[in-house]
């Protein structure tokens, strides 16, 4: 993923997390994470060890994802909801803290439609 493709839904608040002080994406251009195992809980979940890499640093990460398939207009299609929490503390990503918490919950939608 491209840093500066970061929108949390506010314009100023996407650009200052993209900024020095938090993701430095003119330094760190892309955050990536390698999985290392993918483990199937049940119907509609799976759970995604790996390593995520972020400004620089490289720490494991557990991802659960919620996959649904659904159909809309005669076409299948899969949504995925993944679910993780980093503390962004161990990135070296301090400002703002303690006023700011150490603890950031990922939240990533995303969906593949059938052609």
């Amino acid at each position: 993923m491209q840093s500066q493709s970061i929108d949390v839904g506010s314009a100023s608040f996407s650009d200052y997390l993209r900024s020095d002080a938090f993701l430095n994406a003119s330094r760190f251009s892309e955050i990536v994470f390698s999985s290392t195992a993918v483990e199937k809980i049940d119907e509609h979940d799976i759970r995604i060890t790996g390593d995520l890499t972020m400004l620089g640093v490289t720490r494991p990460l557990t991802v659960d994802v919620e996959v649904r398939r659904r159909t809309a207009q005669s076409r299948a299609r899969l949504e995925f909801t993944a679910r993780a929490k980093i503390n962004r503390l161990e990135f070296g990503m301090n400002s703002g803290f303690p006023v700011i918490s150490r603890d950031v919950d990922l939240v990533v939608a995303s969906e593949a439609q059938e052609q």
